[in-house]
């Protein structure tokens, strides 16, 4: 028998044959091993994609966190704009005010 097969049937833990009579023993075995994985196949892919979608679903939660903070940033900062925008008017309307004033004090002189 060959050293690869001698270890392969190791790994998976199958008797090795020791005369023609144990072949389809370990067939068999073989056989069975293989159904066993198969259906293992299907429970572990289940099992990852459920892990999977449970950890999409989180990350989208915390996109959806992260946006909501952007959003309130932004609203802020919007919040902010405008606030400088009134004050600049406010000065610009009080040194018109000023000039305005100013002006018709010259003309007196």
């Amino acid at each position: 028998m060959e050293p690869a097969i001698i270890s392969r049937l190791s790994e998976l833990s199958i008797s090795l044959p020791v005369s023609q009579d144990d072949v389809p023993t370990t067939i068999e075995s073989l056989n069975s091993k293989f159904e066993d994985y198969k259906v293992k196949q299907v429970d572990e892919t289940k099992k990852n994609n459920d892990l999977t979608n449970s950890k999409i679903e989180k990350l989208q939660l915390k996109v959806k966190e992260i946006e909501t903070e952007i959003a309130t940033e932004q609203a802020k900062d919007e919040e902010k704009k405008k606030s400088v925008e009134t004050e600049t008017e406010k000065e610009e309307e009080s040194t018109e005010s000023e000039s305005a004033a100013a002006a018709p004090a010259a003309d007196e002189e």
